[in-house]
């Protein structure tokens, strides 16, 4: 169960409609659905009318497919970049492969 609340006051107009904003952590419901239940209560707290239909897809919300993300650390000015380093290390090792290389042929030759 995923349980969450947002309260809105307003002031009742003839076929007016409020909108209630809200937020909840869906982690771990990756595509599942999840139903919204909706109840009025007056200022005393006493319950006015109320909308909890299991089936309704109507307050059915479809919570989205989590794609899975590698989190990557933004780079500031000052910070040293491991992946330029690794780079530098690959080159120097191809660059030393090749002029082995090259020395072994000539000797060979």
């Amino acid at each position: 169960m995923l349980d969450t609340s947002a309260h809105e006051k307003f002031i009742a107009k003839e076929n007016g409609e409020v909108h209630v904003h809200f937020s909840a952590s869906t982690h771990g419901l990756s595509d599942q659905e999840i139903v919204i239940f909706e109840e009025l209560t007056d200022e005393n707290g006493v319950t006015l009318i109320e909308h909890s239909d299991i089936n309704n897809k109507d307050q059915t919300l479809k919570v989205l497919k989590e794609e899975k993300s590698i989190p990557v650390k933004p780079v500031e000015t000052g910070d040293s970049i491991q992946g330029l380093r690794l780079w530098h290390i690959m080159a120097i090792i191809s660059i030393a492969g090749i002029s082995l290389t090259v020395i072994i042929r000539k000797v060979m030759r």
